[in-house]
């Protein structure tokens, strides 16, 4: 059961003028590390995210269908610097780091698409490139009272073949973004930080028209603020 900030944002989220896209919903957890120079955010080193399951929403085929993923499977992302005059240097609740550098989004390992429990042929292979991407705006890092962390980026991205089949689609017209929510901070920001008791989802949206996901983040945003008001 997860927490009711994560699901008010998850709501937030989802939110469409007309009828929502089919999506492929990841839900993810582990810890992420900033440590201050122009490395930003390096995705090889610093971010330590696991995949632990994959859900159809409104897909056209297994919609609602929740497939594991097996041990050892790494979500990836990188982003340049902190963004000088933006974030904590003028609103110690938030801060952003930019595009320069690295902006990779990447999932991979193996997932059980036959649901036995079991390794074998009807199954996407550990370590497999399961989505790859780039992000299309700053990362952005909220924080609320110095209590929680909440880590919002839009991307593009383009899944698994096999994984796209699998929920009735082809691999590519897809659109995505990072909810990540942190717990507790280690290092606090600006020489360096660390984000702890990391859970979250990692949402791709069949969107073969242009679509703008990027405009849902302030809603995600005032539903996670609203969220921690009432609880």
């Amino acid at each position: 059961m997860k927490p009711p900030g994560l699901v008010v944002l998850w709501i937030g989220l989802s939110l469409t003028p007309a009828q929502a896209a089919p999506r492929l919903v990841f839900e993810v957890q582990g810890f992420m590390r900033y440590r201050a120079g122009l490395q930003g955010l390096d995705y090889n080193l610093y971010v330590n995210v696991e995949p632990t399951s994959v859900r159809g929403v409104g897909t056209a085929l297994n919609d609602g269908v929740v497939r594991s993923f097996f041990p050892g499977g790494r979500f990836l992302f990188g982003a340049g610097p902190i963004i000088p005059g933006a974030g904590w240097s003028d609103d110690p609740a938030s801060w952003r780091f930019n595009l320069h550098g690295l902006n990779e989004v990447r999932m991979l390992g193996g997932v059980d698409l036959d649901d036995n429990g079991m390794q074998d042929a009807g199954d996407i292979a550990p370590n497999s490139n399961i989505f790859e991407g780039e992000f299309t705006a700053p990362v952005w890092v909220f924080t609320d009272a110095g209590c929680c962390y909440d880590v919002l980026a839009p991307f593009v991205g383009r899944p698994n073949s096999l994984l796209a089949s699998f929920y009735g689609y082809n691999d590519y017209g897809w659109k995505g973004s990072l909810v990540l929510h942190h717990s507790g901070l280690g290092v606090p920001p600006p020489s360096a930080f660390e984000l702890h008791g990391s859970y979250g989802f990692v949402e791709l949206e069949y969107v073969p028209e242009p679509h703008a996901i990027w405009l849902l983040l302030p809603c995600a945003l005032v539903a996670l603020r609203m969220a921690r008001r009432t609880s």
